[in-house]
């Protein structure tokens, strides 16, 4: 096992990881991103932005929770962001190339062992 491979965590059965300040999970052609914000926030307190190859979201005039260089690109056309009960930020990524596990969501954040998921059928 190389010094590299003993950093990377272990997926969660959605084939993702949960940090601190949010978890996501991922099918070989989209990953989910779930941001936990403070309970009564609504949507226009919020803000998403997506790029092909980046990604940042936080709450109006506070430090952003995820800002940095996304893994691989995305279809930004084809990604959404919802709220849901007023105290989750859900992302959903579409991604472009579809036959890849991506081992984290943000460069620089822990990775996961892509060699450890098990696909679905």
């Amino acid at each position: 096992m190389t010094e590299l491979e003993s950093k990377l965590i272990k997926p969660l059965a959605n084939a993702g990881a949960e940090y601190s300040h949010y978890s996501w999970g991922q099918a070989l052609i989209s990953a989910d991103v779930f941001v936990p914000v403070k309970a009564g926030i609504k949507a226009r307190d919020c803000i998403v932005k997506i790029t092909a190859d980046s990604l940042k979201v936080g709450l109006k005039n506070e430090k952003p929770i995820i800002d940095g260089k996304l893994h691989s690109k995305v279809k930004v056309d084809d990604c959404t962001w919802t709220l849901i009960d007023n105290k989750t930020i859900h992302i959903y990524l579409e991604k472009v190339d579809q036959m890849k596990w991506w081992s984290c969501i943000v460069q620089g954040d822990p990775e996961i062992s892509t060699k450890d998921i098990v696909p679905e059928n």
